[in-house]
Parts: C-alpha cells; structure tokens; sequence
C-alpha cells in the first residue's frame, strides 16, 4: 500500500536498479533536476522492465518499494522525445506496479455537486 504523494514522477529510461536509495537520489537531483525530499514520489525501472521501485522521503526518512513481476513485463507509457522524467497520477501508478497497461485508459471525471 503506497501513501498518496502530491505528485509522482516517472523516469524516462532505465535504471540500474542494484542502485541503493542515497544513488537513487543523486539520479533524482542530477538527471530529474527535482528534489529528493519533496515528497514526491519517484519511479525507477530496470532494463527488462520486471523491476520497479519507488523512492519518496515521508516525514523523517526515505521509503524504498520494489516489485519484481514473477511473469510479463510492466507496461509503459510512450514517453516524450528528449524528456527524463513523465509525471504521472496516482491511478496510473496503482495499474503501473499492477502490471496492468493503463495508459491508454482515461480516468474518471469527479462530480461536482451544488445544492440548488
């Protein structure tokens, strides 16, 4: 279970994921250009992409999440030409470490009520 982050950011291009979290945060300010201790959540994933983590500072320490995928391979977006990091939203990410292809799905418009 992922705690809600403001936003999510996926990494255009894998990574080498033997990758601890103080060198996750070293490609998070030097090829992202964002802040590891934003409270966004950061997305990594390796060659063969079977492998993702997530990496997110939460009050007073970093949380690290993997998820290997036993079969398949997890389903990514068409990334922008040139860029190094998609933001994503929190519904993608949930089919992301799913191994569902949830790009192409649109999200549900919230409703907004007024009393008449």
């Amino acid at each position: 279970m992922l705690i809600p982050a403001s936003r999510v950011y996926l990494r255009c291009g894998t990574t080498d994921l033997r990758k601890s979290y103080r060198s996750l945060c070293a490609v998070i300010k030097d090829h992202l250009g964002e802040d590891p201790l934003s409270g966004s959540m950061f997305v990594f994933y390796n060659r063969s992409r079977d492998l993702v983590k997530i990496l997110y500072w939460h009050v007073n320490g970093f949380c690290l999440f993997q998820k290997r995928l036993e079969q398949g391979r997890f389903k990514l977006p068409d990334f922008p030409k040139g860029s190094s990091k998609l933001s994503v939203t929190s519904y993608q990410l949930q089919g992301l470490i799913q191994g569902l292809d949830c790009w192409q799905v649109k999200e549900a418009k919230p409703l907004i009520y007024k009393n008449i």
